[in-house]
């Protein structure tokens, strides 16, 4: 008897819809059902007993996991990427799920093993990869809200698990429980604290907050779509240049990402800025000494992307 397990994380920025599955016969276990539940049950009891939220069964989920077993036991490989170079994600999307989220995914196979699979078959699964560091990581993951299983075996004695994991993910540099979502107003006083932090130590004098300016950031970013795709369509909007605030020039900074969490947070405006400091452009505009006032929002759809808007006034 020979098993061995393997596990992976991927985050939702490509679309890709090849299909997963060489369309061969089905070979999943006639109680496929059950051993579903009860590989999410035991999932939810180690969840539960780190703290942490329980997971929901999926059809997305389900469907992509076995279509992975499949795959893997009729092309004869053991792998996370197929042989076609399709990986968790790509599958996750052939079945119907959408970017933006973390998608996670642990294998196992067993060779010579007793067929047909069964109970015993998920619970050396499920202990195998918890006392495996990166097996028990996506386990016990922050930020998962769903679940799928697949097992598929045959008369020689191949069987092959596959549970996949998706949810909207926590905020980089957070987690969820030290990352409360932030108002539009409190996000904008501290994206321009910190941005007045890099000021000083550029020499420059600090900005000012303004509330327009914050307000018109919310109102540029696309309410229907915050993937990495919008940020070619983000414009600012000229008219705040004939404002009575005397402003000459405006400059936008924008960033995206995914898999993130689910609500705008004070992580979130911490992240966007180090990423934009790092950035000799973006570093230059918000350092300028001719900038006056500045106004930022993060915004997100709840499934894990998130666009950041950053708007600079001055003459």
């Amino acid at each position: 008897m020979l098993r061995s397990m393997s596990g992976i994380v991927t985050i939702g920025l490509s679309l890709s819809l090849a299909a997963a599955s060489t369309g061969a016969a089905v070979d999943a276990p006639e109680n496929l059902e059950e051993l579903r539940q009860a590989s999410l049950e035991r999932v939810n009891e180690a969840r539960v007993e780190g703290g942490l939220d329980r997971l929901e069964l999926d059809a997305i989920l389900n469907e992509a996991a076995q279509a992975h077993a499949q795959d893997m036991l009729d092309r004869d490989f053991y792998d996370h990427v197929t042989p076609d170079g399709q990986d968790p994600m790509d599958r996750y999307l052939a079945a119907g799920g959408s970017t933006g989220v973390v998608v996670a995914e642990n294998i196992a196979r067993c060779e010579d093993c007793s067929v047909p699979a069964g109970l015993d078959d998920v619970d050396w699964m499920h202990e195998s990869w918890m006392e495996s560091p990166g097996h028990r990581e996506n386990i016990l993951m922050q930020g998962l809200s769903h679940y799928g299983f697949g097992m598929v075996d045959r008369a020689d004695g191949s069987i092959f698990g596959v549970e996949t994991f998706a949810g909207p993910g926590t905020p980089h540099g957070a987690t969820s429980a030290d990352a409360p979502p932030m108002p539009a107003a409190a996000q904008n006083e501290l994206a321009v604290s910190l941005i007045n932090d890099m000021r000083r130590a550029a020499g420059t004098e600090p900005v000012e907050a303004a509330r327009q300016l914050s307000a018109a950031a919310i109102a540029i970013i696309p309410a229907g779509d915050l993937s990495e795709t919008a940020l070619g369509s983000l414009a600012p909007p000229e008219d705040l240049l004939s404002t009575e605030q005397g402003w000459t020039r405006l400059r936008m900074l924008a960033g995206s990402c995914s898999g993130c969490g689910e609500a705008a947070t004070g992580a979130d405006v911490r992240f966007f800025l180090e990423q934009w400091r790092e950035m000799p452009d973006q570093h230059q505009a918000l350092t300028d000494a001719a900038a006056e006032a500045l106004g930022m929002a993060v915004v997100a759809d709840g499934s894990g992307n998130k666009i950041a808007v950053a708007l600079i006034a001055g003459d």
